[in-house]
């Protein structure tokens, strides 16, 4: 009987003490004090401005064409906002102004939590007949059926969660989350029609035919710079151009029968809060089947943008993916780089061991014409709990110089396949664990600080001076992160007290003899 009470009094003994040291490891939902998540995707970013217009801030155009924005907050808000043809400050401020009657441009699908969580909105342009009826003086019509064939956005937001898509081939066939159940994944479906971008030199298979935006312009005739590039093109391949290659690559140029447009256009943008996991998640895809610039010079095929972030409480954790699958420059296949355009020598074998004289030369040219190509290296900014990446494929830029003294000088900068994810979890310190602040751990942000506003676009939020947070880690190390070290000690010396005081007993009741 002895053998036994003191063989069960050693081993609860021992359980205790691996119940103290392991049960600290079992991992609860991470509790967050500040949550905010922004996704911006937008399949081409158009900024354009002239010294004519100085009040604005980026610029009269600040358009984008498939654009998707969701935003999940803590307060708790949720927004999914997405367009085909986001329309900047400028037709903004024309229909807030309208000298007749102010009016709300309707090409958005606009949701947001709360009031209340709705069913998806959506948008197609068919929309857009009975409302620009009205503004002609006809009477009211009421909205057909929407089509998704072409010019499609679609938006979504409940609690923790909000989706947005917008698209100019169609519905991508990808639909948001409307319960909290089951989690929403991380997969993409293919855009339809969108050519292969899984390579930097890929070829498509074929070119699907380009669709003109409405925004298309052209140039009738030619503009100066636009004649200026032509003839700098013409020029360049006759001296980098062997007749095989001229051939077999001919020439491009702008023409007035070829204005600038794109197709195949699609931005989808998601961002979740699961509570229950404590799981943040967000996504951006940006694609891009054909754009065609400089009324044809300049086109590019298969821009893919993507972008994942996640954070589980230790920081945000993403990955990031750009590419072209093709390119080309007056009809001569290229590559894009941080420092421009290059001539892709395994196309072009002509060109030979001169092909960083020609790829110079053909940079020179294009900016000798106000043009600029080239690889957007991407911006990531990352803190304590935070992570912020704007990131685009292509960054194209168009800046002629004046023609004449005094006459109003513009730019315009297209940046292809972007992508803008800022993601904030603030991990709260359990309570007892900071200042007193109930379920806080930390002091109150500063005066001056920057604050999280429910509704706002793109502005990411700022962990300004809250306590710094504490993952959740297991075992002896969490332990020893949140029990005082002595007391540990004390315990262990004590349980070894008890074991030494049992095996002496024993020993003494055995006579003295070993066991």
């Amino acid at each position: 009987m002895f053998r036994r009470l003191f063989s069960a009094w050693i081993a609860l003994s021992t359980l205790g003490v691996g119940m103290m040291i392991f049960a600290t490891g079992a991992r609860a939902a991470t509790q967050y004090d500040v949550v905010n998540m922004t996704v911006n995707a937008s399949s081409i970013h158009v900024i354009a401005n002239s010294n004519a217009f100085p009040n604005f801030r980026t610029g009269a155009v600040d358009n984008s064409y498939a654009y998707a924005h969701s935003h999940v907050d803590g307060s708790p808000f949720s927004q999914g906002r997405s367009s085909p043809l986001d329309t900047g400050p400028f037709v903004q401020l024309q229909a807030a102004t309208n000298p007749i009657k102010a009016f709300a441009q309707p090409q958005y699908a606009d949701v947001r939590f709360p009031p209340s969580n709705t069913k998806p909105q959506e948008f197609c342009f068919t929309q857009l007949v009975p409302f620009l009826a009205s503004l002609a003086g006809a009477p009211p019509q009421e909205v057909g059926p929407c089509q998704r064939a072409v010019g499609y956005a679609q938006a979504f937001a409940r609690e923790n969660y909000a989706f947005a898509q917008a698209t100019e081939v169609g519905d991508t066939g990808e639909q948001p989350q409307v319960s909290s159940s089951p989690t929403p994944g991380p997969t993409l479906p293919g855009v339809p029609g969108a050519p292969s971008t899984g390579g930097t030199n890929s070829t498509p298979a074929t070119k699907p035919v380009i669709k003109m935006l409405p925004v298309a312009f052209t140039f009738n005739p030619l503009s100066p710079s636009l004649v200026a590039l032509n003839t700098a093109l013409t020029a360049w391949r006759a001296r980098w151009l062997t007749a095989d290659d001229a051939a077999r690559f001919p020439a491009h140029m702008a023409a007035t029968s070829t204005p600038d447009g794109a197709d195949g256009m699609s931005a989808i943008s998601e961002t979740t809060f699961d509570p229950a996991t404590g799981m943040l998640k967000l996504r951006g895809d940006s694609r891009v089947a054909r754009v065609s610039l400089g009324s044809g010079a300049i086109v590019l095929n298969g821009v893919h943008t993507l972008i994942t972030m996640i954070d589980d409480g230790t920081g945000p954790k993403s990955t990031m993916s750009m590419s072209v699958a093709s390119a080309e420059v007056g009809g001569v296949p290229v590559s894009i780089g941080l420092d421009g355009v290059s001539v892709n020598g395994s196309q072009v074998p002509g060109v030979g061991d001169a092909i960083q004289q020609a790829s110079s030369q053909l940079n020179t040219a294009l900016a000798q014409t106000g043009w600029s190509i080239t690889a957007a290296k991407p911006s990531v900014v990352q803190s304590v709990g935070q992570k912020t990446i704007d990131a685009s494929a292509v960054l194209v830029k168009f800046a002629p110089p004046s023609p004449a003294p005094g006459v109003p000088t513009i730019f315009t900068y297209y940046w292809i396949g972007q992508v803008f994810a800022d993601q904030l979890g603030t991990v709260g310190v359990p309570l007892g664990g900071g200042t007193g602040n109930l379920g806080g751990g930390g002091t109150n942000p500063t005066s001056g600080s920057t604050q999280f506003l429910p509704g706002t676009n793109g502005t990411p939020g700022s962990p300004a001076t809250l306590g710094q947070g504490q993952s959740n880690v297991g075992g002896l190390q969490h332990l020893l992160k949140t029990k005082p070290l002595y007391l540990l000690l004390l315990y262990f010396l004590w349980q070894a007290i008890i074991i030494g005081t049992g095996a002496s007993l024993w020993w003494l009741r055995m006579g003295g003899k070993a066991a």
